[in-house]
């Protein structure tokens, strides 16, 4: 599959835009930006500016948090690798 290549901003702004499709409450939609903006901290830290799935997998490394907590992480992470492998939405 053909991996996009997009902005952080952008990308997750349409992991979000998908998500309101889908009908997730603002506040979970908050919970998301959130995660991701941390993640964007870390991009910055490594001086890296386009994200991929390794990038993910250094954030969810690089935590140390709660087990749901974690939990959270990995889905929002998860979203952001279907997103630019154009796999489709999924519960």
């Amino acid at each position: 599959m053909a991996e996009k290549t997009l902005n952080f901003h952008k990308l997750s702004d349409c992991v979000i835009n998908q998500l309101k499709k889908q009908n997730y409450m603002d506040s979970t939609l908050m919970v998301y930006r959130r995660i991701y903006n941390r993640i964007y901290s870390l991009m910055k830290k490594l001086g890296i500016e386009t994200y991929t799935p390794e990038i993910g997998r250094q954030f969810l490394d690089s935590v140390n948090v709660c087990r749901s907590t974690f939990s959270a992480y990995t889905c929002a992470v998860r979203r952001l690798n279907d997103y630019i492998d154009d796999i489709p939405y999924s519960p």
